[in-house]
């Protein structure tokens, strides 16, 4: 299997379970769209920034809309809004895994008029990039580690589930997660307090 960095992995085994698709298909896409070594994203920041030289982020569909564009140098946006975009196309298609790949570079419209007649080569590409990732398909987001953010001054929930989902109306995820450290009152989180990012 290719190395990944980390934190790839760790974000690409979570995101494909939480949106029902395989998680070699999303790594595969990844390197498909982002015209360079998906293993190269992070490793060339200290910051580990989800970016490299080049064209300097995921590509992500749909990603106009009302997202800022820095937050798409930020890994966890950019892999939430991928493979949920994903985990679409496997819903609208889910007895063809190549037209939900199709999907993903056409649009679900686009592949539901025509099929894979004008993206074979897509298909291909990025079903040989999956086959690299294939060991990662047997892991469950409970066999690979968590991730932690430790409260800052000024955070609440809200803000903390802005960053990691961008969403901020995700924030009862984590409190629910988090309930034996945070306590009854989700308003009350302290700074200091690591807090495990389901």
């Amino acid at each position: 299997m290719a190395r990944l960095t980390k934190q790839i992995k760790e974000t690409a085994i979570r995101e494909a379970a939480k949106n029902g698709v395989p998680v070699s298909v999303l790594l595969g896409i990844w390197q498909a769209e982002s015209a360079f070594d998906v293993l190269a994203l992070g490793d060339l920041n200290n910051d580990g920034a989800a970016f490299s030289y080049g064209i300097g982020q995921l590509h992500v569909k749909g990603a106009g809309g009302g997202i800022h564009p820095r937050k798409l140098l930020i890994l966890a946006v950019n892999a939430a809004m991928s493979a949920g975009f994903l985990g679409r196309c496997f819903q609208a298609f889910p007895d063809s895994p190549d037209l939900s790949i199709s999907a993903y570079n056409q649009g679900i419209s686009g592949a539901k008029d025509r099929g894979l007649k004008t993206n074979q080569g897509y298909v291909d590409t990025v079903k040989r990039f999956a086959k690299a990732f294939g060991d990662l398909d047997k892991i469950t987001p409970k066999d690979a580690p968590k991730r932690t953010y430790t409260v800052k001054a000024g955070d609440n929930l809200w803000k903390i589930a802005q960053r990691f989902y961008s969403q901020g109306t995700r924030w009862n995820e984590i409190y629910d997660a988090n309930k034996s450290v945070i306590g009854p009152d989700p308003d009350l989180i302290q700074p200091g307090q690591v807090l495990t990012i389901p």
